[in-house]
Parts: C-alpha cells; sequence; structure tokens
C-alpha cells in the first residue's frame, strides 16, 4: 500500500493530482490542508489567513481566488483578494500609506490600481538579493519585467510565461 496522497484545497477547491505531484516534483512539499493562492503574482496563503509566502505564478489552480478568502476587512483588494490587517499594516510599513481600493500586484511586487499602469513596488518587502529583475527562489527563479512574469525551475527544466492578459505559457 503507498503513501496517501495530501488532500490539498486551494481556492476552496481540491487541487488536481497532476498539479501536486509537480509542485512535489519541483521542492514544494504540501502538506493536507485548506490555501489561497493568486495566480496574477504566485502569492498563497492558509485559508482564513495573510500571505505565507510566493511561488511560480500561473499555475493551473481551477478555482478562480475568492475575495473573501483572507477574511480581510480592509477594503484593499489585490487581484481580487481582500487583504488583512496585518497585510495592510505590514504595507503601511513599507510604502508610508495604503488607500482602499482595488490593486493589481505581479509576480515581482510591482502594481498599482486595477486598469493603470504600475505605481508601487513591493517587492523590497521579501527577503531577496540584489537589484535584478527577478528572485532566484527555492527551485527556480521569478522574473518579470512589470507586465509579463514567468519562473524557470533550475532543476527541472520546466518554466511558464504569463501575460499582462492573465494568459500563460507553460
Amino acid at each position: 500500500m503507498g503513501a496517501a496522497q495530501a488532500e490539498v484545497i486551494v481556492n476552496r477547491a481540491p487541487i488536481s493530482g497532476q498539479l501536486l505531484t509537480f509542485l512535489n516534483n519541483n521542492g514544494l512539499q504540501v502538506a493536507s490542508g485548506r490555501y489561497w493562492y493568486d495566480r496574477v503574482s504566485g502569492a498563497w496563503g492558509y485559508e482564513n489567513g495573510p500571505i505565507a509566502g510566493q511561488i511560480w505564478p500561473g499555475l493551473p489552480v481551477s478555482a478562480p481566488l475568492p475575495a473573501d478568502i483572507s477574511r480581510g476587512n480592509t477594503g484593499i483588494f489585490i487581484n481580487g483578494r481582500e487583504i488583512t490587517a496585518q497585510e495592510r499594516e505590514f504595507i503601511r510599513a513599507y510604502l508610508g500609506y495604503t488607500l482602499p481600493g482595488r490593486y493589481w500586484v505581479n509576480a515581482y511586487g510591482v502594481g498599482g490600481p486595477e486598469g493603470q499602469g504600475p505605481m508601487f513596488d513591493l517587492s523590497g518587502m521579501a527577503p531577496q538579493g540584489g537589484n535584478s529583475v527577478g528572485h532566484r527562489a527555492r527551485g527556480g527563479s521569478v522574473i518579470s519585467d512589470g507586465t509579463t512574469s514567468g519562473f524557470i525551475s533550475s532543476d527541472y527544466g520546466v518554466s511558464v510565461t504569463c501575460g499582462p492578459d492573465g494568459g500563460c505559457i507553460y
């Protein structure tokens, strides 16, 4: 009898066994649990909580990101998800201000009001090295030019590139 596969719920829906295998084969040992995932930025967290980290953007998660998945009550939405008070305070400490509204943020941390161009850069909030247009993490690199983002695996030759229209190439 083989090991039981983790029961992983993302954005309130089970993820495919194929995606779970991909994640496990690329250095992410995903434990059973309930998570949220932002396909645009690669941000993830536990259901009912704030951001916990960042992985590859554009993963084929079947369910959309629910606005209320983090139980935020700030009036600040990033890529459709209302952020928590804790996240708002981190952003306020970093940028010096926060304003209620709807914003986009890409995998590099560059963002702006929905439907508008980039107006802020949150990339300095996360630990990363250098001032390059990418971030090397366990398993590969996240790259971006502010409109198109991608991930390149250093171990398995896997890549994904996502454009500003939300479409991705694997």
